[in-house]
């Protein structure tokens, strides 16, 4: 699969298919309310483009749509290849990754945010969104530390 390449150049990315556009929306309209520079891509449109060589930190919202997608698995491969920070959400209740995404993902920190009432239900002393903003938060900033230590480097 080749993926076409989008222009959108934002920090953050987040990337859904169909059935995973609620809580990617959810998810981009907390990121704008806090100044995040974010961008929201379904790549289940005709003519999908996916701009995760521009972004810093990547943001995929996990469903069984996204998981059938063949431009989701390579926009996934892309920012393994570029080194992307990923930070996947799990966008459907009671649904586990298999075969390549479950592979993918494996070992990794996600966010169960199904809808708005688990997003900000209280967890301990936070809730899954304010936890969501925190490690983009890191994972942004970790990635702009790596490319100041580069650039010097050099």
């Amino acid at each position: 699969m080749n993926l076409i390449h989008g222009e959108n150049a934002s920090n953050i990315l987040i990337c859904t298919a169909n059935d995973g556009v609620p809580v990617g929306q959810l998810i981009y309209d907390e990121f704008i309310s806090k100044n995040f520079s974010v961008t929201l891509e379904n790549l289940s449109k005709p003519n999908d483009v996916c701009s995760v060589r521009k972004c810093t930190v990547f943001v995929p919202i996990l469903s069984p749509e996204l998981e059938q997608t063949p431009v989701c698995r390579a926009a996934f491969e892309e920012a393994r290849r570029y080194r992307k920070p990923i930070v996947p959400v799990m966008a459907i209740e009671k649904w586990k990754p298999e075969d390549w995404l479950g592979l993918t993902i494996g070992g990794s920190t996600f966010f169960r945010i199904f809808d708005k009432e688990s997003a900000y239900k209280p967890f301990y002393d936070s809730n899954r969104m304010t936890d969501l903003c925190v490690e983009v938060e890191v994972s942004h900033e970790g990635e702009s530390l790596v490319l100041m230590f580069f650039c010097f480097c050099c």
